[in-house]
């Protein structure tokens, strides 16, 4: 799997809301990687990197972003960025695995994603409310 640096790749945004009947996730349990594919199927793609368990999946020919890849899925990234644990039972996790990672996520963990998920969301959008942060 390739990986190239985020500065060395312009990313495209699809334009258009997503499909979240196209949205498709495949977990590794031995390797504990999340693979997130936006387009109904696995397509070639180079993973850039992002600074976080979270890596882009770009398709090298057109720079659209066609999915995420999230190392240490049940073992890191749900507890720096914890609404991913949503996504668990989803992927086969049973409820009592599920349970004990809830239990050892830093409730400010939480509280932080999702504020930030909010700020991001005002900025996408250019709200008058991420304006008025500025």
């Amino acid at each position: 799997m390739a990986h190239v640096s985020l500065q060395k790749f312009r990313i495209s945004r699809r334009t258009g809301p997503l499909d979240a009947e196209r949205l498709v996730f495949a977990y590794n349990a031995l390797a504990d990687t999340l693979l997130v594919h936006l387009t109904g199927e696995a397509r070639p793609a180079v993973t850039v990197e992002m600074g976080h368990a979270v890596q882009a999946r770009v398709d090298p020919e057109t720079g659209e972003l066609v999915g995420f890849q999230i190392d240490a899925y049940l073992t890191r990234a749900v507890h720096e960025l914890p609404p991913l644990l949503e996504l668990a039972p989803l992927v086969g996790s049973d409820e009592a695995t599920i349970a004990t990672i809830r239990a050892r996520i830093d409730p400010r963990q939480t509280k932080q994603a999702v504020v930030s998920a909010l700020f991001e969301r005002a900025f996408a959008h250019h709200s008058p409310l991420a304006l008025s942060w500025g």
